[in-house]
Protein backbone atom coordinates (compact mmCIF):
# COMPACT_ATOMS: atom_id res chain seq x y z
CA UNK A 1 0.00 0.00 0.00
CA UNK A 2 2.75 2.41 0.74
CA UNK A 3 4.35 1.69 -2.68
CA UNK A 4 0.97 2.95 -3.98
CA UNK A 5 0.71 6.12 -2.07
CA UNK A 6 3.86 7.07 -3.15
CA UNK A 7 3.23 7.00 -6.73
CA UNK A 8 -0.19 8.78 -5.84
CA UNK A 9 2.36 11.99 -4.49
CA UNK A 10 4.78 11.50 -7.29
CA UNK A 11 1.64 11.69 -10.09
CA UNK A 12 -0.27 14.65 -7.76
CA UNK A 13 3.27 16.08 -8.54
CA UNK A 14 3.70 15.90 -11.77
CA UNK A 15 0.14 16.85 -12.39
CA UNK A 16 0.59 20.23 -9.98
CA UNK A 17 0.42 23.27 -12.77
CA UNK A 18 -0.60 26.24 -10.03
CA UNK A 19 -0.54 29.37 -11.90
CA UNK A 20 -2.06 32.49 -9.39
CA UNK A 21 -5.77 32.12 -10.81
CA UNK A 22 -5.46 28.47 -9.40
CA UNK A 23 -4.34 29.82 -6.06
CA UNK A 24 -7.09 31.91 -5.96
CA UNK A 25 -9.51 28.78 -6.33
CA UNK A 26 -7.96 27.22 -3.59
CA UNK A 27 -10.15 26.26 -0.42
CA UNK A 28 -9.51 24.35 3.32
CA UNK A 29 -10.64 21.53 1.83
CA UNK A 30 -8.14 20.88 -0.55
CA UNK A 31 -5.77 20.85 2.68
CA UNK A 32 -7.64 19.25 4.48
CA UNK A 33 -6.83 15.94 1.62
CA UNK A 34 -2.86 16.97 1.85
CA UNK A 35 -3.45 16.43 5.66
CA UNK A 36 -5.16 13.26 5.13
CA UNK A 37 -2.34 11.77 2.84
CA UNK A 38 -0.10 12.48 5.70
CA UNK A 39 -1.46 10.30 8.39
CA UNK A 40 -1.89 7.98 5.75
CA UNK A 41 1.65 8.21 5.43
CA UNK A 42 2.65 8.06 8.68
CA UNK A 43 0.25 4.59 9.40
CA UNK A 44 2.06 3.41 6.77
CA UNK A 45 5.59 4.24 7.48
CA UNK A 46 6.41 5.74 4.16
CA UNK A 47 6.18 9.67 5.77
CA UNK A 48 10.18 9.86 5.16
CA UNK A 49 9.98 8.59 1.99
CA UNK A 50 7.42 11.01 0.51
CA UNK A 51 9.08 14.21 2.29
CA UNK A 52 12.13 13.72 0.41
CA UNK A 53 10.60 12.79 -3.09
CA UNK A 54 8.64 16.66 -2.04
CA UNK A 55 11.93 18.33 -0.85
CA UNK A 56 13.62 16.96 -4.30
CA UNK A 57 10.48 18.48 -6.10
CA UNK A 58 10.89 21.81 -4.21
CA UNK A 59 14.29 22.02 -5.78
CA UNK A 60 12.69 22.61 -9.40
CA UNK A 61 9.26 24.02 -8.11
CA UNK A 62 9.94 26.06 -4.91
CA UNK A 63 6.18 27.12 -5.74
CA UNK A 64 4.55 23.90 -5.28
CA UNK A 65 1.60 24.02 -2.77
CA UNK A 66 1.74 20.12 -2.36
CA UNK A 67 5.45 19.67 -1.75
CA UNK A 68 5.64 22.89 0.61
CA UNK A 69 2.57 21.70 2.62
CA UNK A 70 3.75 17.77 2.67
CA UNK A 71 7.73 18.64 3.64
CA UNK A 72 6.40 21.37 5.72
CA UNK A 73 3.98 19.23 8.24
CA UNK A 74 6.49 16.61 8.51
CA UNK A 75 9.16 18.67 9.26
CA UNK A 76 7.03 20.24 12.03
CA UNK A 77 6.16 16.65 13.37
CA UNK A 78 9.60 15.29 13.28
CA UNK A 79 10.50 18.46 15.38
CA UNK A 80 12.85 20.23 13.08
CA UNK A 81 14.13 23.76 13.65
CA UNK A 82 13.69 24.89 9.38
CA UNK A 83 9.71 25.79 8.88
CA UNK A 84 11.10 27.56 6.01
CA UNK A 85 8.62 25.31 3.94
CA UNK A 86 5.58 26.81 6.02
CA UNK A 87 7.15 30.22 5.65
CA UNK A 88 6.91 29.66 2.18
CA UNK A 89 3.38 28.39 2.17
CA UNK A 90 1.44 30.97 4.14
CA UNK A 91 3.64 33.66 2.54
CA UNK A 92 1.85 32.72 -0.62
CA UNK A 93 -1.64 32.31 0.68
CA UNK A 94 -0.88 35.94 2.18
CA UNK A 95 0.19 37.04 -1.12
CA UNK A 96 -3.19 35.90 -2.17
CA UNK A 97 -5.42 37.18 0.42
CA UNK A 98 -6.94 34.03 1.18
CA UNK A 99 -6.90 34.51 4.91
CA UNK A 100 -8.73 31.73 5.86
CA UNK A 101 -6.40 29.00 4.64
CA UNK A 102 -3.65 31.27 6.35
CA UNK A 103 -5.63 30.73 9.68
CA UNK A 104 -5.99 27.00 8.94
CA UNK A 105 -2.52 26.13 7.93
CA UNK A 106 -1.45 28.39 11.24
CA UNK A 107 -3.57 26.39 13.43
CA UNK A 108 -2.55 22.50 12.10
CA UNK A 109 1.05 23.98 12.76
CA UNK A 110 0.31 24.61 16.37
CA UNK A 111 -1.69 21.10 16.44
CA UNK A 112 2.09 19.71 15.79
CA UNK A 113 4.23 22.29 17.82
CA UNK A 114 1.77 24.48 19.98
CA UNK A 115 5.30 26.82 20.87
CA UNK A 116 6.19 27.35 17.08
CA UNK A 117 6.77 31.07 16.96
CA UNK A 118 6.65 31.81 13.61
CA UNK A 119 2.56 30.19 13.31
CA UNK A 120 1.89 32.12 16.42
CA UNK A 121 2.75 35.54 15.59
CA UNK A 122 1.22 34.55 12.39
CA UNK A 123 -2.20 33.64 13.57
CA UNK A 124 -2.41 36.69 16.33
CA UNK A 125 -2.03 38.73 13.46
CA UNK A 126 -5.06 37.25 11.74
CA UNK A 127 -7.09 36.95 14.98
CA UNK A 128 -6.28 40.79 15.39
CA UNK A 129 -7.46 41.67 12.31
CA UNK A 130 -10.65 39.91 12.37
CA UNK A 131 -11.27 40.97 16.00
CA UNK A 132 -10.78 37.44 17.53
CA UNK A 133 -10.95 37.56 21.05
CA UNK A 134 -8.13 34.84 20.91
CA UNK A 135 -5.74 36.79 20.00
CA UNK A 136 -4.92 37.54 23.91
CA UNK A 137 -4.22 34.17 24.37
CA UNK A 138 -1.83 33.72 21.63
CA UNK A 139 -0.01 37.21 23.08
CA UNK A 140 0.43 35.76 26.26
CA UNK A 141 1.75 32.55 24.70
CA UNK A 142 4.18 34.76 22.35
CA UNK A 143 5.16 36.59 25.34
CA UNK A 144 6.28 33.61 27.71
CA UNK A 145 8.36 31.96 24.68
CA UNK A 146 10.09 35.61 23.38
CA UNK A 147 11.90 36.72 26.21
CA UNK A 148 12.77 39.92 24.37
CA UNK A 149 9.28 40.63 23.17
CA UNK A 150 7.98 43.88 24.59
CA UNK A 151 5.46 45.61 22.66
CA UNK A 152 2.84 42.77 23.02
CA UNK A 153 3.55 42.65 26.63
CA UNK A 154 2.75 46.20 26.93
CA UNK A 155 -0.08 45.35 24.77
CA UNK A 156 -1.31 42.60 27.09
CA UNK A 157 -0.71 45.31 30.00
CA UNK A 158 -3.43 47.72 28.69
CA UNK A 159 -5.82 45.15 28.22
CA UNK A 160 -5.69 43.92 31.71
CA UNK A 161 -6.02 47.19 32.38
CA UNK A 162 -10.08 46.90 32.51
CA UNK A 163 -9.90 43.07 33.42
CA UNK A 164 -7.27 42.31 36.03
CA UNK A 165 -5.21 44.36 37.94
CA UNK A 166 -2.02 42.12 39.01
CA UNK A 167 -1.82 40.86 35.12
CA UNK A 168 -2.12 43.78 34.37
CA UNK A 169 1.27 44.62 36.90
CA UNK A 170 3.09 41.63 36.01
CA UNK A 171 2.83 42.29 32.42
CA UNK A 172 4.07 46.29 32.55
CA UNK A 173 6.66 44.50 34.59
CA UNK A 174 7.56 42.20 31.76
CA UNK A 175 7.52 45.06 29.17
CA UNK A 176 9.58 47.62 31.50
CA UNK A 177 12.56 45.63 31.71
CA UNK A 178 11.74 44.57 27.94
CA UNK A 179 12.38 48.13 26.43
CA UNK A 180 15.14 48.42 29.23
CA UNK A 181 17.30 45.88 27.38
CA UNK A 182 16.49 47.49 23.86
CA UNK A 183 17.66 50.54 25.43
CA UNK A 184 14.08 52.36 24.60
CA UNK A 185 13.76 55.25 26.69
CA UNK A 186 10.44 56.43 25.70
CA UNK A 187 8.24 53.50 26.72
CA UNK A 188 10.05 53.16 30.06
CA UNK A 189 8.92 56.56 30.83
CA UNK A 190 5.50 55.65 30.35
CA UNK A 191 5.11 52.54 32.19
CA UNK A 192 7.72 53.83 35.04
CA UNK A 193 5.08 56.35 36.01
CA UNK A 194 1.94 54.07 35.76
CA UNK A 195 3.67 51.30 38.02
CA UNK A 196 4.50 53.83 40.03
CA UNK A 197 0.76 54.73 40.66
CA UNK A 198 -0.01 50.88 40.78
CA UNK A 199 2.42 49.69 43.12
CA UNK A 200 4.74 52.51 44.48
CA UNK A 201 5.42 50.15 47.75
CA UNK A 202 7.65 47.31 45.73
CA UNK A 203 10.69 49.52 46.26
CA UNK A 204 12.89 46.61 45.31
CA UNK A 205 11.50 45.98 42.33
CA UNK A 206 11.70 49.93 41.03
CA UNK A 207 15.57 49.67 42.48
CA UNK A 208 16.46 47.20 40.61
CA UNK A 209 14.65 48.50 37.35
CA UNK A 210 17.17 51.74 38.11
CA UNK A 211 20.17 49.57 38.16
CA UNK A 212 19.44 48.43 34.89
CA UNK A 213 18.34 51.47 33.19
CA UNK A 214 21.48 53.02 34.53
CA UNK A 215 24.05 50.05 33.11
CA UNK A 216 22.22 49.87 30.20
CA UNK A 217 21.03 53.44 28.88
CA UNK A 218 22.02 56.36 31.48
CA UNK A 219 22.39 57.30 35.18
CA UNK A 220 21.56 60.79 34.67
CA UNK A 221 18.00 59.45 33.17
CA UNK A 222 17.87 56.54 35.97
CA UNK A 223 18.02 59.29 38.60
CA UNK A 224 15.33 61.26 36.94
CA UNK A 225 12.85 58.01 37.03
CA UNK A 226 13.66 57.84 41.39
CA UNK A 227 12.54 61.19 41.11
CA UNK A 228 8.84 60.71 40.49
CA UNK A 229 9.08 57.45 42.67
CA UNK A 230 10.42 59.65 45.95
CA UNK A 231 8.03 62.14 45.58
CA UNK A 232 5.32 59.48 46.23
CA UNK A 233 7.27 58.30 48.99
CA UNK A 234 7.38 62.05 50.31
CA UNK A 235 3.83 62.74 49.87
CA UNK A 236 3.27 59.67 52.42
CA UNK A 237 5.79 60.53 55.02
CA UNK A 238 7.44 57.53 54.07
CA UNK A 239 11.07 59.20 55.33
CA UNK A 240 13.53 56.99 55.21
CA UNK A 241 12.81 55.62 51.79
CA UNK A 242 12.46 58.89 50.88
CA UNK A 243 15.77 59.58 52.37
CA UNK A 244 17.35 56.53 50.62
CA UNK A 245 16.20 57.33 47.58
CA UNK A 246 17.60 60.89 47.72
CA UNK A 247 20.74 59.63 48.50
CA UNK A 248 20.87 57.55 45.33
CA UNK A 249 20.02 60.64 43.36
CA UNK A 250 23.16 62.78 45.10
CA UNK A 251 25.59 59.36 44.73
CA UNK A 252 24.76 60.13 40.99
CA UNK A 253 24.78 63.48 41.02
CA UNK A 254 26.44 65.05 44.22
CA UNK A 255 25.79 68.47 43.22
CA UNK A 256 22.20 67.67 42.25
CA UNK A 257 21.20 71.01 44.73
CA UNK A 258 17.22 69.95 44.67
CA UNK A 259 17.90 66.68 46.46
CA UNK A 260 20.36 68.05 48.85
CA UNK A 261 17.20 70.81 49.83
CA UNK A 262 15.14 67.84 49.97
CA UNK A 263 17.17 65.29 51.82
CA UNK A 264 17.35 68.37 54.25
CA UNK A 265 13.15 68.15 54.44
CA UNK A 266 13.42 64.81 54.82
CA UNK A 267 15.37 64.53 57.66
CA UNK A 268 13.05 67.81 59.33
CA UNK A 269 10.42 64.95 58.84
CA UNK A 270 11.84 61.97 60.23
CA UNK A 271 13.51 63.50 63.16
CA UNK A 272 10.59 66.38 63.74
CA UNK A 273 10.34 65.52 67.28
CA UNK A 274 14.42 65.66 67.87
CA UNK A 275 15.39 68.28 70.87
CA UNK A 276 18.67 69.08 68.62
CA UNK A 277 17.33 69.08 65.15
CA UNK A 278 18.22 72.08 63.87
CA UNK A 279 21.60 72.21 65.79
CA UNK A 280 22.85 69.39 63.93
CA UNK A 281 21.49 70.41 60.66
CA UNK A 282 23.63 73.52 61.31
CA UNK A 283 26.55 71.78 62.85
CA UNK A 284 27.13 69.56 60.05
CA UNK A 285 27.00 71.85 57.59
CA UNK A 286 23.80 69.84 55.48
CA UNK A 287 22.63 72.96 53.62
CA UNK A 288 25.93 74.38 52.82
CA UNK A 289 26.76 73.20 49.57
CA UNK A 290 30.60 73.65 49.91
CA UNK A 291 30.72 70.72 51.96
CA UNK A 292 30.48 67.24 50.63
CA UNK A 293 26.79 66.07 50.84
CA UNK A 294 28.15 62.37 52.18
CA UNK A 295 30.44 63.92 54.84
CA UNK A 296 27.68 65.97 56.06
CA UNK A 297 24.75 63.06 55.97
CA UNK A 298 27.66 61.11 57.71
CA UNK A 299 27.92 63.74 60.25
CA UNK A 300 23.96 64.17 60.45
CA UNK A 301 23.48 60.83 60.95
CA UNK A 302 25.90 59.95 63.58
CA UNK A 303 24.89 62.83 65.72
CA UNK A 304 21.28 63.04 65.47
CA UNK A 305 21.10 59.06 66.96
CA UNK A 306 21.45 60.41 69.86
CA UNK A 307 18.82 61.67 72.02
CA UNK A 308 16.62 60.98 74.72
CA UNK A 309 14.86 57.46 74.84
CA UNK A 310 17.03 56.54 71.98
CA UNK A 311 18.95 53.24 72.45
CA UNK A 312 22.60 52.33 71.57
CA UNK A 313 25.61 49.74 72.38
CA UNK A 314 28.71 49.96 73.45
CA UNK A 315 31.12 46.95 73.45
CA UNK A 316 32.16 46.69 76.93
CA UNK A 317 28.59 47.83 78.83
CA UNK A 318 26.17 46.59 76.36
CA UNK A 319 22.68 47.91 75.29
CA UNK A 320 22.18 51.25 77.23
CA UNK A 321 19.25 54.05 76.89
CA UNK A 322 19.89 57.59 76.66
CA UNK A 323 17.85 59.34 79.78
CA UNK A 324 19.35 62.61 79.07
CA UNK A 325 20.86 65.52 76.48
CA UNK A 326 22.69 68.37 78.32
CA UNK A 327 25.48 70.59 77.45
CA UNK A 328 27.00 68.48 74.81
CA UNK A 329 27.10 65.47 77.17
CA UNK A 330 24.94 62.12 77.06
CA UNK A 331 23.30 60.55 80.46
CA UNK A 332 22.77 56.87 79.34
CA UNK A 333 21.71 54.06 81.57
CA UNK A 334 23.42 50.67 80.72
CA UNK A 335 20.71 48.64 82.98
CA UNK A 336 21.52 47.27 86.74
CA UNK A 337 25.29 45.66 85.70
CA UNK A 338 26.70 48.53 84.60
CA UNK A 339 24.66 51.58 85.89
CA UNK A 340 24.24 54.99 84.06
CA UNK A 341 27.29 56.61 82.66
CA UNK A 342 27.96 60.00 81.29
CA UNK A 343 29.27 60.54 78.10
CA UNK A 344 30.58 63.64 76.20
CA UNK A 345 28.62 63.57 72.55
CA UNK A 346 31.98 63.74 70.89
CA UNK A 347 33.11 60.68 72.95
CA UNK A 348 29.80 58.87 72.14
CA UNK A 349 29.98 59.19 67.96
CA UNK A 350 33.13 57.14 68.23
CA UNK A 351 32.17 54.95 71.23
CA UNK A 352 28.77 54.05 70.56
CA UNK A 353 26.73 52.44 68.35
CA UNK A 354 22.59 54.08 67.51
CA UNK A 355 20.43 51.16 67.55
CA UNK A 356 16.93 51.25 66.45
CA UNK A 357 14.13 50.48 68.81
CA UNK A 358 13.36 46.92 66.89
CA UNK A 359 17.08 45.81 67.17
CA UNK A 360 17.16 42.22 68.51
CA UNK A 361 19.91 43.62 70.62
CA UNK A 362 17.12 46.28 72.13
CA UNK A 363 14.43 43.36 72.15
CA UNK A 364 16.61 41.55 74.58
CA UNK A 365 17.14 43.93 76.96
CA UNK A 366 14.05 45.43 77.12
CA UNK A 367 11.55 41.91 76.92
CA UNK A 368 11.79 38.96 79.81
CA UNK A 369 12.79 35.93 78.24
CA UNK A 370 9.51 34.42 78.52
CA UNK A 371 7.63 37.17 76.45
CA UNK A 372 10.85 36.82 74.02
CA UNK A 373 10.19 32.92 73.61
CA UNK A 374 6.74 33.12 73.02
CA UNK A 375 7.98 36.09 70.43
CA UNK A 376 10.15 34.01 68.51
CA UNK A 377 8.45 30.47 68.27
CA UNK A 378 5.10 32.31 67.45
CA UNK A 379 6.10 34.21 64.46
CA UNK A 380 9.51 32.57 62.85
CA UNK A 381 8.84 35.38 59.50
CA UNK A 382 8.82 38.77 62.17
CA UNK A 383 12.00 37.07 63.77
CA UNK A 384 13.56 36.36 60.74
CA UNK A 385 13.49 39.90 59.63
CA UNK A 386 13.85 41.55 63.16
CA UNK A 387 17.23 39.85 63.05
CA UNK A 388 18.57 40.26 59.45
CA UNK A 389 17.33 43.63 59.15
CA UNK A 390 19.34 44.55 62.48
CA UNK A 391 22.52 43.17 60.80
CA UNK A 392 21.89 45.74 57.91
CA UNK A 393 19.85 43.45 55.93
CA UNK A 394 22.81 41.22 55.38
CA UNK A 395 22.68 37.62 57.54
CA UNK A 396 23.53 33.83 57.62
CA UNK A 397 22.14 30.99 59.78
CA UNK A 398 24.96 30.76 61.72
CA UNK A 399 24.69 35.22 62.56
CA UNK A 400 21.07 34.29 63.51
CA UNK A 401 21.36 31.30 65.72
CA UNK A 402 23.84 33.22 67.93
CA UNK A 403 21.13 35.42 68.95
CA UNK A 404 18.72 33.11 69.40
CA UNK A 405 20.91 30.36 71.16
CA UNK A 406 21.24 30.03 74.03
CA UNK A 407 19.66 33.05 75.11
CA UNK A 408 16.37 32.50 73.70
CA UNK A 409 15.97 29.27 72.84
CA UNK A 410 17.88 25.92 73.75
CA UNK A 411 19.69 23.67 71.43
CA UNK A 412 16.85 21.36 70.38
CA UNK A 413 14.36 24.12 70.20
CA UNK A 414 16.65 25.43 67.69
CA UNK A 415 16.29 22.82 65.72
CA UNK A 416 12.91 22.77 65.28
CA UNK A 417 12.85 26.52 64.92
CA UNK A 418 15.41 26.12 61.97
CA UNK A 419 13.49 23.80 59.91
CA UNK A 420 10.19 25.99 60.20
CA UNK A 421 12.90 29.26 59.27
CA UNK A 422 14.23 27.47 56.16
CA UNK A 423 10.99 26.96 54.81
Amino acid sequence: MSKELVTTIQEMLKEETWTRATISNYTKTNLEELASIIDQARNENCSQEIKSICDEHLTHSKDSIIALYISGILSVRDGALDNSNLVNLVDIFQKAKKEPIVVYLCEKILEEDENNKFALRTLAKCYKEENNENVWELYKKIVKLDFEEAELAKALAEHYEQINSDDATEYYKKALLRYIAQKNISPVKEIWTKLVARIPQEIDFFLLVQRKVAKSISEAKSSLLMVELYNWYKDNQKWDTAIDILKLILSIDPKDSWARKEIVECFRGKYANHSRLEDIIRSSDLTQEYRNIFEAINDFEKHIAFDVKHFVYHRSWGVGVIRKVENEKLIINFGKKFGIHEISLKMAVSALTPLANDHIWVLKATKSKEELVKLVKDDVIGTLKTIIKSFGNSCDFKRIKAELVPSILTTGEWTSWNTKAKK
